[in-house]
């Protein structure tokens, strides 16, 4: 009911008079919601504020509508309601049309939830914002956002346009955070292309960007150690990824290092370890809302068990992770779990198919990012 009142005055013209837009029994229903309802404690005061569109529409100020509708939309994300958390963060950015950080918060939560057109939309609108407030910075990281919505989608191209364009703003303006991300990001564009030499260059830029201690550190190496497993360096992939592990702490971050773990553990002929990972997998997923991304994850365990021709886990796993994809529109992962439940159909794994072993490169960079990597996760460790 109060998303409904605040929607309503949001879309209301300045220009027309507000005063008139509720009924005069409207404060009263409020009040009877509210008091039918044991609240979170933590929204209480942004519900009250927010009840101040029907008491006195025509005094209510934007800037303080918005800070209510966005602190109920993180408590709503923190919480695991990730429907709550987008529809409060859309009236903050009706109502302050000319706040970039707003519509960026819209675009990042639709993004979550798989509504790609959404998402696209608001990141969008967000950058122009961002361009015309002269705020480098956000504008950078909004360009970061919309290309790893672009790569979710499958559009390498567009996402590589995307953050080459962060690339080049962090860089003119000194912006290290952003310059690591991007390189970051565009070297996992060039591991999906299979352009693997340019994926370690821009790997090991990234590393520098970030240096030892810098939080999105074990994410770059839980993607080289993917890279790792797509050559077939099973044991070298799976060493990093435990140790990336031990750095995670959320279910989500554990879900999806485990998942990886398990390909990895498959792949290498540990079934002893595979069978303990599997178990801890589904404990994690039980934990995570339903809405959560479990696909990747769910697809990862499915090629670990397919290694090791354990037909009925590949079956439970990649079943599950079509279900997923399906549902969040994730083709990718939709493509391969078809795939891999044709192989259960077969009852035989060919190689080529299971998961595409790239041409292992042994150069220099590779070699100097396998030692940066080693180092810099045994500094986060310590």
């Amino acid at each position: 009911q109060t998303l409904r009142d605040v929607l309503l005055w949001a879309f209301a013209s300045p220009d027309e008079r507000r005063d008139g837009l509720f009924a005069a029994d409207a404060v009263r229903t409020g009040s009877e919601l509210e008091t039918g309802v044991q609240l979170d404690s933590e929204i209480v005061g942004p519900l009250l504020a927010l009840s101040g569109v029907c008491v006195s529409p025509g005094t209510v100020q934007p800037e303080r509508l918005a800070e209510s509708c966005l602190e109920i939309s993180s408590w709503a994300e923190g919480k695991g309601f990730p429907r709550a958390a987008v529809a409060y963060a859309y009236p903050a950015a009706v109502v302050t049309p000319g706040d970039p950080g707003s519509a960026y918060r819209v675009g990042l939560l639709a993004r979550k939830e798989a509504d790609h057109p959404r998402a696209e939309a608001w990141l969008r609108r967000a950058i122009g914002l961002a361009r015309r407030c002269h705020d480098i910075r956000l504008q950078s990281r909004i360009l970061v956002s919309l290309g790893n919505l672009f790569s979710r989608r499958g559009d390498y191209h567009a996402a590589e346009l995307a953050h080459r364009k962060a690339l080049r703003l962090a860089r003119r303006h000194g912006i290290r955070e952003v310059r690591g991300m991007a390189l970051h990001d565009l070297c996992v564009v060039a591991f999906e292309t299979e352009q693997f030499e340019k994926a370690e260059r821009y790997a090991y830029q990234a590393c520098k960007a970030y240096r030892p201690g810098h939080p999105r550190l074990p994410a770059l190496a839980h993607d080289v150690a993917v890279f790792w497993l797509l050559q077939g360096k099973f044991s070298y992939a799976l060493d990093a990824f435990k140790a990336v592990l031990n750095l995670m702490r959320t279910p989500r971050e554990r879900m999806w290092i485990l998942g990886t773990i398990a390909h990895a553990a498959g792949g290498a002929g540990r079934r002893d370890e595979f069978t303990g990972v599997w178990v801890e997998l589904w404990r994690c997923i039980d934990t995570l809302p339903a809405s959560e991304s479990t696909g990747p994850a769910l697809l990862n365990a499915a090629f670990g068990a397919a290694y090791l021709e354990d037909w009925e886990r590949v079956e439970t796993a990649a079943s599950l992770a079509l279900a997923v994809a399906v549902r969040r529109r994730e083709g990718r992962v939709r493509t391969e779990a078809e795939m891999l439940l044709e192989v259960v159909q077969a009852r035989r794994i060919p190689s080529e198919r299971v998961t595409p072993v790239f041409p292992a490169h042994n150069g220099e960079v590779a070699e100097k990012l396998a030692a940066w990597l080693q180092e810099a996760l045994g500094s986060l460790h310590g």
